[in-house]
């Protein structure tokens, strides 16, 4: 009976199985319903960029409180 070639590295093959999954899902989605997909990453880019531009304003803003003491 032949044996069956042992995996190298099993977390690599997850990964890689994992980022498959995510690039089907995304092209399906993208094949389905376009313009859904554009409004979902439009408000997620547009939320991410909120929370980046907030997270340093109140660094600034604490920065200043600091240096004025």
């Amino acid at each position: 009976m032949p044996r069956l070639p042992r995996m190298e590295n099993p977390r690599m093959d997850a990964k890689k199985l994992i980022a498959v999954v995510v690039v089907v899902f995304l092209g399906f989605w993208m094949l389905t319903d376009p313009s859904g997909l554009a409004e979902n990453a439009k408000s997620a880019g547009g939320e991410g960029w909120g929370a980046h531009r907030g997270a340093l304003h109140r660094r600034h803003r604490l920065r200043r409180r600091s240096l004025s003491w």
